[in-house]
């Protein structure tokens, strides 16, 4: 079931950077509102970057020849 469970994370950590794309750009709301959005931005890029590095390092365990050296 661990292993499993690694590979789901690693899934589904890909599909979350992929949210990025979809974060609100602040068009039309006030300084408040933008700050707020802005902030909630930055939390999902934090999400989303330990997300990524959590799915590496299991990479690394699991599947070592699927990551590529250097990149």
């Amino acid at each position: 079931f661990k292993k499993a469970y690694e590979y789901a994370f690693i899934n589904q950590a890909f599909i979350t950077s992929m949210g990025v794309l979809m974060l609100s750009t602040g068009e039309g709301m006030s300084e408040k509102e933008n700050s707020i959005q802005e902030a909630r931005n930055e939390k999902y890029f934090l999400r989303v970057k330990f997300a990524l590095e959590d799915a590496v390092k299991m990479l690394e365990k699991n599947q070592p020849d699927w990551l590529v050296e250097g990149a």
